[in-house]
């Protein structure tokens, strides 16, 4: 008889050795058994068959469930935001068991409660709409890869393509028949989409998840994350984009205020903020590097001048550094260097000067001189005004604020009349500078002074007392650009004030009929 109890108590402990052995994910993620989720997922994520790109995803997901689902370094989180108004989130239980019965409130001060980290737990809309166990539903993820990547042109049996899955995972139509409802990536974003809410849930993400959709509609500003959002990463429900605004957390996002795309002078164009980002967080780097600086810029193209030689460079090297800066050479295809850009200059993670020249080709002198005087500008204002100040200015400019990019230009015009002023008359570099700063002049805000600090409108009190009540010049282009910023403010009044103010200004006179 004690036999027989034995036997069966060993069975039973037997039994219950295997039911914690093949727990399925969901339920290791009930647990908080990150690592155990990693070796369990791991067979289903075939790398070999992702291009580098995704590789690195992939790859990111598994090491990250095994640091116990925490980011590689500590405090690097990115705050995004989810818009959850046709979602269906899964509850977690806290420890004991227990489960509260709702789906959207739960308890985010009190996440120590739960096992996995928080109360609820978000899949992609491929996962949610299987009906098959948990563990059956992991093939989806190379399934999908496969199934993107052939729908827009690839072979994705021999070589899933990023670049190809997000393309995918933006189109298709609305509702239930969009691209996203097949896809195993789920939206988030840097900003509240009344579309898509309430209610909102604001999210803290390692990097290393999350990938900047570049190929994705900018106003979305949307940012990928595979798999999952797990309940730790989810840090506050918010019944509306007023109160997603006003969270701290969201206030202290550092993207809330970048676009997906911007224009600046000396960037050659249009930059895609979202694919320098994703490609400095597959590079180590800090997301928003290089961003945001100053470039040696010509709209006659980067072969302007003759070429420095290794002596010269060297100096030029050796003189960044005595400021405090660094210099990197780098690759064609890094998006920190725009094309047409022959040097850049910004703020690097350590906040120093950080000059980029490219590496496969010697830079023009013309450029390096640039430069030079870029990091001069800038060691002068980090002692006058501080790494934040700077960086901030930066970035406002990058992102078209009319007082930022007017100082940035104006920085930009002195570098080129600096190097213009080393220059013997007669040489051929003369006139291209001269039509360089004549550009530069252009873009020039000769109201800067009179701007409002809250929205960027033009305080017309503030103009009499800058022209001295004679007629302010005002341009056709600029009357556009002040249209559009006023009516961006929904402010009446402010638009009055506009229409008012231009009859102090020359404008009336050249363009009455218009």
């Amino acid at each position: 008889m004690r036999t027989t109890l034995t036997s069966l108590l060993l069975l039973f402990l037997a039994a219950g050795v295997s039911s914690a052995q093949d727990l399925d994910w969901k339920k290791l993620v009930e647990r908080g058994e990150y690592a155990k989720l990693a070796d369990k997922l791991e067979p289903y994520l075939d790398s070999s068959k992702a291009d580098e790109k995704l590789r690195f995803y992939l790859d990111s997901t598994l090491g990250y469930l095994r640091r116990g689902a925490k980011a590689k370094i500590s405090g690097s989180e990115i705050v995004l935001v989810r818009g959850a108004k046709n979602d269906r989130l899964y509850q977690m239980p806290q420890a004991g068991g227990r489960k509260r019965k709702d789906n959207h409130e739960g308890l985010f001060e009190e996440p120590h409660l739960y096992p996995s980290g928080g109360p609820r737990l978000f899949v992609p809309n491929r996962i949610r709409y299987m009906r098959r166990s948990w563990d059956d539903r992991l093939p989806a993820y190379q399934d999908y890869f496969t199934e993107a990547t052939d729908l827009l042109g690839g072979n994705g049996s021999a070589l899933q393509e990023l670049e190809k899955i997000i393309e995918h995972h933006k189109g298709g139509g609305l509702g239930t028949s969009a691209n996203s409802v097949k896809s195993v990536l789920i939206s988030a974003s840097t900003n509240p989409i009344s579309s898509f809410g309430p209610p909102f849930y604001i999210l803290k993400v390692a990097p290393e998840r999350a990938i900047f959709n570049w190929k994705g509609l900018s106003g979305e500003k949307e940012v990928l994350l595979p798999f999952w959002i797990l309940p730790h990463e989810i840090v506050a429900k918010c019944n509306s984009m007023e109160e997603v605004r006003n969270h701290p957390l969201y206030q202290q996002s550092k993207f809330k205020n970048v676009n997906v795309s911007s224009y600046g002078y000396g960037a050659g164009g249009s930059a895609n903020n979202w694919a320098i980002i994703e490609q400095n967080i597959r590079e180590g780097r800090a997301p928003l590097e290089g961003v945001a600086g100053l470039n040696s810029y010509f709209s006659e193209g980067p072969n302007v001048g003759p070429r420095a030689d290794a002596a010269f460079l060297q100096r030029f090297t050796e003189k960044v550094e005595r400021l405090g800066g660094v210099v990197e050479r780098v690759h064609p295809g890094d998006h920190r260097l725009p094309p047409g850009a022959q040097a850049r200059t910004y703020l690097d993670a350590q906040g120093r000067p950080h000059v980029l020249i490219p590496a496969d080709r010697m830079p023009a002198k013309v450029g390096l001189i640039d430069e030079l005087t870029h990091v001069h500008q800038l060691a002068q204002m980090l002692k006058s005004q501080g790494r934040a100040a700077v960086q901030d200015l930066l970035m406002k400019a990058r992102m078209g604020d009319p007082k930022a990019k007017d100082v940035v230009n104006r920085w930009e015009m002195r570098a080129k009349r600096m190097v213009r002023s080393l220059l013997p008359q007669g040489d051929p570099l003369r006139p291209l500078l001269d039509r360089s700063i004549a550009e530069l002049q252009k873009e020039i805000d000769p109201y800067s002074k009179a701007r409002r600090a809250t929205n960027g409108t033009i305080d017309w009190k503030q103009v009499g007392k800058q022209f001295g009540g004679g007629l302010a010049h005002f341009t056709l282009a600029l009357f556009l650009k002040e249209l559009a910023l006023v009516a961006r403010t929904g402010d009446s009044m402010l638009i009055e004030e506009f229409f008012q103010g231009l009859l102090t200004t020359d404008f009336y006179v050249h363009y009455g009929l218009f």
